[in-house]
């Protein structure tokens, strides 16, 4: 009954954004500048031998984002200081190169990301700019410095250049707030790019962005990762620092929210992690250990048995079992398919862990400055258009403050996924990793996520488990939207997700521009 229901909504919906969501598949202007192509270490590389200036490179994205930006709508904030960091670069650069001692006595080439240009989702601080977490009554906060993943990330030589469109309060998987408005994905402009992460992913992906820095606490990364056709990595949890970051969760409950980078290049995920990871990443020893792929032991599986979620389309599954025909076929490993029936649960695990993660309400938390909102008003002002607060972010707050009259036996739920953890824990091994779809379908029209909340349980399973996780591309589908396919293993293992990513990279590619490339 909950299937044949399901089918129905699914059906209207699909019926309304055909009509009133439809045509809007417009090309993004080509890509005429080389730069724009390079990865992050290229970049680097090519700036610390002088055959690149620093400046050259932040105008050539800042011209990008002038270029794409009304179309995608991702970017709520240029850093125009960028230009002014891209300057002391090449002074230093020009200094050292001519046999100098270094200036500030730190030489360029213990710089890993000299010169690059990377963006920030808005939730996470970068000094003098706009933090609103999409909230309308945050419009004029400004960070007065910079989170520690942006410090080490401007350690290392990186230049933020651009803050991103987030959903209000990080509340949905749809990147939309009633601030900046909604961004659209750069394949399909009625079609979302994801979220919370969405600007980022949006960005990314239409070269306007070459890394960027998001968070994760139930998908955030790998979600607009998959729609956006990039990658994605949710890095052990407590690996990279929360400070700076919105929201704030519970100490206890941590292992749930981390931060992590998306990249258009594979080659890029270790270089940025271990900059945005600074001295703590001695906590992943094995961040850069060469991996014998023929050694790994691979677990796969499709999709759980929840009525409410939409079924998996055959083009995600076909990538996930190319994936897996392929490492048979090049490396003679055997794949095993799983069922775990535990996974049907883990929606609900992840909901109530949420529920004790959380540190204010999420009433209070959309009033902000101006105190607790009241639910019921702002949804009859949103009937008449004259709420500052998006419908899906009032659903949220209603369903949390209806799931917080429940008796919920946090203890329980703890014990629940701490056995769940082990057993995959036990499974994986050291050597073990288990591929699982981003998403059980490509990126949805924009309006038809209001309807499918039960989606996300493609990757919130890792987030209660506190596993790392790589989002790799797979490609396009027959309407040129990407798939996406995630790579886990047990925590601390970073090493080996990325390593299975890196050869689905070489056997398959990677990242697919959106527009012409014209050079």
């Amino acid at each position: 009954m909950l299937r044949l229901v399901r089918l129905f909504v699914t059906f209207c919906v699909d019926l309304y954004t055909m009509l009133f969501n439809n045509g809007k598949k417009q090309i993004l202007p080509p890509i005429a500048n080389p730069i724009l192509l390079m990865s992050a270490v290229e970049i680097s590389n090519n700036i610390k031998q002088g055959k690149l200036k620093a400046r050259n490179v932040i105008e050539a994205y800042f011209e990008r984002i002038e270029s794409i930006n009304l179309s995608i709508n991702a970017v709520i904030a240029i850093r125009e200081d960028a230009l002014i960091d891209a300057d002391q670069i090449d002074a230093k650069v020009q200094h050292e190169l001519r046999g100098n001692q270094p200036l500030d006595g730190v030489s360029i080439q213990d710089k890993p990301l000299l010169g690059v240009p990377f963006s920030v989702k808005d939730s996470i601080g970068v000094k003098g700019m706009i933090i609103s977490v999409g909230l309308y009554s945050r419009r004029n906060e400004v960070a007065l410095k910079d989170s520690t993943v942006v410090a080490n990330l401007r350690e290392a030589g990186a230049i933020p250049i651009a803050i991103t469109n987030v959903p209000e309060m990080l509340t949905w998987y749809d990147t939309y707030n009633k601030l900046f408005g909604q961004t659209n994905n750069p394949y399909d402009l009625s079609r979302t790019p994801g979220g919370t992460t969405g600007g980022e992913g949006a960005l990314i992906a239409a070269a306007g962005s070459v890394i960027g820095v998001g968070s994760d606490i139930g998908g955030s990364i790998r979600i607009p990762a998959s729609f956006c056709g990039i990658y994605g990595h949710k890095v052990t949890p407590e690996i990279l620092s929360r400070d700076g970051l919105l929201p704030s969760v519970k100490e206890h409950m941590s292992y749930m929210f981390t931060c992590g980078p998306l990249c258009r290049y594979v080659s890029d995920i270790i270089p940025t992690v271990k900059a945005m990871a600074g001295s703590n990443i001695s906590r992943l020893p094995n961040i850069e250990q060469r991996v014998d792929l023929s050694q790994i032991s691979i677990y796969y599986m499709f999709e759980t048995d929840i009525p409410w979620k939409t079924p998996l389309q055959q083009c995600v599954k076909n990538g996930l079992l190319k994936v897996v025909s392929y490492f048979e076929d090049e490396f003679d490993v055997n794949c095993v398919e799983i069922s775990a029936n535990e996974f049907n649960r883990c929606i609900d695990l992840w909901r109530e862990a949420m529920l004790e993660a959380t540190t204010i309400p999420i009433a209070e938390a959309l009033g902000d400055k101006n105190g607790k909102i009241s639910i019921s008003f702002e949804i009859l002002k949103s009937l008449f258009g004259l709420s500052h607060h998006t419908p899906k972010s009032l659903l949220v707050a209603l369903l949390t403050k209806a799931q917080m009259k429940k008796q919920i036996d946090f203890k329980s739920n703890t014990k629940r996924t701490a056995k769940l953890t082990r057993k995959f824990s036990r499974l994986l091994a050291d050597n073990g990793v288990f591929l699982y779809p981003s998403h059980p379908e490509v990126a949805p029209k924009h309006e038809s996520t209001f309807f499918k909340m039960f989606n996300i349980d493609h990757t919130t399973v890792f987030n209660i488990m506190g596993m790392p996780v790589t989002q790799c591309p797979l490609g396009l589908n027959e309407d040129g939207l990407p798939i996406g396919l995630q790579i886990a293993s047990k925590a601390y293992n970073d090493h080996l997700t990325i390593a299975v990513a890196s050869e689905i990279y070489k056997a398959f590619g990677g990242w697919i521009s959106p527009s012409r490339v014209q050079c």
